[in-house]
């Protein structure tokens, strides 16, 4: 039986290019020279400017290469750097 993990849903969204990605885990045997997938895990991730996504799957790694350009990165660091330390003191 082999097992895969699979992208979908790979969107960078928002004012600061926020990466959102679904990821689903496909058991996959073959049965009567039929391969049958099985999917036995369901994921949600999101990813802001200031994550370092080098030793994430390269379908993001090449998004956030082509989305997070340097004035992207800039306004987000400047966008946190404005929230509250704590938020309970909103």
């Amino acid at each position: 039986m082999a097992t895969e993990i699979r992208l979908s849903d790979l969107k960078a969204r928002g004012e600061h290019k926020v990466i959102f990605v679904k990821r689903t885990t496909v058991n996959i045997e073959t049965i009567n020279d039929e391969d049958i997938e099985t999917i036995t895990a369901t994921s949600r991730a999101s990813y802001a400017p200031d994550v370092d996504v080098s030793s994430l799957e390269q379908e993001i790694i090449d998004l956030a290469a082509t989305e997070w350009t340097s004035d992207i990165v800039s306004s987000y660091n400047t966008f946190m750097s404005n929230q509250p330390k704590n938020p309970i003191e909103l």
